[in-house]
């Protein structure tokens, strides 16, 4: 019967960024298991210092990307702690980017003229102008 070691904290959560071994016996040793860290931690590694709440957010109910899928933070349960990865907190970022750009890719550019079917209006002003003053002309006024 294979033995679980016990899940040890990596150092002090403070200076370690709450890093989590959670190494098993069997298999590869534990060798490729990855090193979780806490939702205060993976605050700490983004842009901008989202808060923990955000973070529990984004793992608990995701986030809405601009195409409407819901995105959520990959995350695990141990105990009463929620916790996460480096590479997890990565993937979420560009899998939120990847799903922005694709909206975005399909959206129409606002640079182009979209609205080529439409006359222009300063064209369609210039020949009003034109036409009534023929008809100023033609009454002599």
């Amino acid at each position: 019967m294979d033995e679980h070691r016990p899940i040890t904290a990596v150092g002090d959560s403070r200076r370690d960024l709450g890093a989590v071994d959670v190494s098993e016996t069997h298999g590869d040793g534990g060798a490729n298991s990855p090193e979780y860290i806490e939702l205060a931690a993976a605050a700490r590694l983004i842009p901008g210092r989202p808060s923990t709440n955000a973070i529990w957010r984004w793992a608990r109910r995701g986030v809405r990307a601009r195409n409407g899928a819901r995105i959520h933070l990959r995350h695990v349960r141990l105990g009463g702690r929620l916790l996460t990865t480096r590479l997890w907190v990565d993937q979420f970022g560009q899998t939120v980017a990847a799903a922005d750009a694709l909206f975005f890719d399909q959206s129409p550019d606002p640079t182009s003229d979209t609205r080529s079917d439409k006359p222009n209006v300063n064209a369609c002003r210039a020949r009003n102008l034109d036409r009534v003053e023929r008809e100023l002309d033609q009454a002599g006024i």
